[in-house]
């Protein structure tokens, strides 16, 4: 079973920010210290659907709170 996002689902250029920022920040992590994101992995195949599972929650929960966060505005030259 796959789940279908609508075709008209419309973001807050604020939920759009926050999500590139928590992608960038996510992106950091897992790159130098990934066990802080996914916890240690004991087997080879380890229990990938749990650690992806945590990982999506905690981007939500991350894109979440960063959307609420006032923006910064920079002046183009």
């Amino acid at each position: 079973m796959t789940m279908q996002l609508p075709m008209t689902m419309q973001f807050e250029p604020n939920q759009l920010a926050a999500a590139e920022l928590a992608d960038r920040y996510i992106e950091i992590v897992l790159s130098t210290k990934p066990e802080q994101l996914i916890g240690p992995v004991s087997s080879p195949t380890g229990d990938v659907t749990a650690y992806a599972q945590r990982l999506t929650n905690f981007r939500l929960q991350l894109i979440n709170q960063l959307s609420q966060q006032p923006l910064p505005s920079f002046e183009e030259d």
